[in-house]
């Protein structure tokens, strides 16, 4: 059965001869897997396509509970401004990695939000350059029962939060989940998303090997952009 789907790549690998198996968040049917024949080679058509965060309608032969064939690809957005930049793909990296570990073998209970989430998050970080740590939360926040579990304040009191983690924490759960959160430090930033991912596991058992990476990465750029100010005033 041949069917047209928006998809997002949120990831792929070598697979055989020349072969790559691209695991696709789709806007109706969640995360589906795709191989695509000989993408490997830079000269074929779906090799520009098959990278991860790139946004695209995909011709699809669905056949029985197999993988998938990728047959054709129209680009939508190749989210150069996310991909080429190391901070915000590792952020990135983190939403991928979630969704296909909290959709597991039985896949996602609502794709279309997730996908709407996903997108949202992609967008956003493609024009932001600051408080990239607080996009994952509001990424996980927004997510978060595709894993079957839920957060309130009588969840998340008992976690010995500092108050400004608190309140950050309230804001994302209550407000627009990608609306500008100002006043907030990385600091805090930080203390919430460790506090959020350790219960996760205590939950779910998942653990976002991403995540270590992108908050290394956050901090030092920060801690780079930081300085460069600090000599910018001293000059």
């Amino acid at each position: 059965m041949l069917i047209r789907e928006r998809a997002f790549v949120l990831k792929t690998i070598p697979y055989q001869e020349g072969n790559l198996i691209v695991t696709l968040l789709t806007e109706k049917n969640g995360i589906r897997r795709a191989i695509a024949q000989k993408a490997q080679t830079s000269n074929h058509p779906l090799h520009a396509v098959c990278q991860p965060l790139v946004e695209a309608d995909f011709l699809l032969n669905i056949s029985g509970g197999g993988l998938a064939s990728m047959l054709q690809s129209e680009v939508k957005n190749f989210h150069s401004e996310v991909r080429f930049d190391l901070v915000k793909s590792a952020v990135a990296a983190i939403f991928a990695e979630w969704l296909i570990q909290a959709g597991g073998e039985e896949g996602l209970t609502f794709p279309s939000q997730s996908f709407a989430c996903f997108r949202s998050g992609v967008y956003w970080l493609a024009e932001s350059r600051e408080n990239l740590i607080v996009a994952c939360l509001r990424f996980l926040v927004c997510t978060i029962s595709e894993a079957g579990i839920a957060l309130d304040p009588d969840e998340f009191g008992r976690w010995s939060l500092s108050k400004a983690a608190t309140s950050l924490l309230e804001e994302v759960l209550i407000g627009d989940v990608w609306k500008e959160l100002n006043g907030y430090s990385q600091d805090v930033a930080l203390e919430l998303v460790n506090k959020l991912s350790a219960w996760i596991y205590d939950q779910t058992g998942i653990v976002l090997k991403s995540l270590k990476i992108a908050l290394q990465l956050s901090i030092d750029t920060t801690s780079s952009y930081q300085l460069d100010e600090k000599r910018g005033e001293e000059r």
